[in-house]
């Protein structure tokens, strides 16, 4: 009779290590997985607000630079020459080359 009452002790208290166990691991298990998913996600969340705050720097810098360019470029520029940039650009070109009168292009050095 002792034998069934040590079996039924025995059984009851390795039950109990064994739920303890089980449950420390999960717990364990699951805190590890959370804190990694939370890791990966505000990873992900910041990198992407970062990205967004770059761009939208990069894109106010790159503005400002373009209206300052704008601003500045008919200020340098003589009145009598072309405004914009492409026009600028193909008025050199006009007046770099030249044809002669044989309709050979001719390039003028002094320019």
């Amino acid at each position: 009779m002792h034998e069934y009452i040590l079996e039924a002790i025995l059984d009851v208290v390795l039950e109990a290590m064994l739920e303890n166990i089980l449950e420390t691991i999960l717990d364990a298990m699951l805190e590890a997985i959370l804190e990694t998913m939370l890791g990966e996600i505000l990873e992900v969340t910041l990198e992407a607000i970062l990205d967004d705050m770059l761009e939208a720097m990069l894109e106010a810098v790159l503005e400002a630079i373009s209206e300052a360019m704008t601003e500045a470029l008919p200020e340098a520029m003589p009145d009598d020459s072309p405004k914009t940039m492409p026009e600028a650009m193909l008025a050199r070109r006009v007046s770099a080359c030249t044809l002669s009168e044989n309709g050979q292009k001719h390039v003028n050095d002094d320019v």
